[in-house]
């Protein structure tokens, strides 16, 4: 399945994802806040519902959680997540299940680990939540995740470029949405790989958390 926690839309962005995303045949559940569901009740989607604001980043983690539950009750092998502004390319799950030997799988374009496009098996659903982490820096709970994952001896893949992805950004100059997407089906593949190992450098037993914002 796809999951995505919607924690704010633009409803003409969103609509553009859905039927993009739409075109993988397999089920989408989004986590939204209360006020935005009516706004998707048109989609063929499944639409959960979780507390809090409309947006932060622990609601976010809020969101993904809700998800996370919703597929380990319905029984689901894997959940392909893939942010509301990102838009892998049409073999990425053909390409992602290509690959063995991970339980964890991100993939995007800069080589470094982000949920918002990553493949997370269901063995690591049932030990792992999504929480973000606050110190003297903030982590995100896609980061916070990848890590806690891995410090359980989970396999905690990152590959550049396994398949084609573009991730959106609005306020990028000259950014246009319809144009952008279009050059997803232009991107080659490339070959190399890049691991996450060079991260784990950072962890300590004590607090792996705290070591590791050093290499952000």
């Amino acid at each position: 399945m796809i999951g995505s926690p919607v924690h704010s839309l633009n409803l003409r962005i969103f609509d553009y994802w859905y039927n993009w995303i739409s075109r993988f045949k397999v089920p989408i559940v989004v986590a939204v806040h209360k006020e935005l569901r009516d706004t998707l009740e048109s989609y063929s989607l499944t639409i959960l519902e979780y507390e809090g604001s409309v947006y932060s980043i622990v609601d976010v983690a809020e969101g993904r959680n809700v998800i996370r539950e919703y597929a380990l009750d319905e029984n689901y092998d894997c959940v392909f997540w893939i942010d509301t502004d990102v838009f892998p390319g049409q073999n990425a799950i053909t390409r992602a299940f290509s690959i063995d030997d991970w339980d964890v799988l991100c993939n995007l374009p800069h080589g470094k680990f982000d949920i918002g496009c990553t493949f997370t098996k269901r063995e690591v659903l049932s030990k792992v939540t999504f929480k973000p982490y606050y110190q003297e820096v903030v982590i995100g709970e896609g980061v916070v995740f990848g890590i806690e994952a891995r410090l359980l001896g989970f396999k905690v893949v990152t590959k550049k470029s396994l398949f084609p992805v573009f991730h959106y950004h609005p306020q990028s100059k000259g950014s246009s949405l319809e144009t952008s997407v279009v050059k997803i089906k232009e991107t080659k593949v490339r070959e190399p790989i890049m691991k996450w190992d060079v991260y784990w450098d950072y962890f300590s037993s004590e607090d792996p958390i705290r070591e590791f914002k050093y290499s952000l």
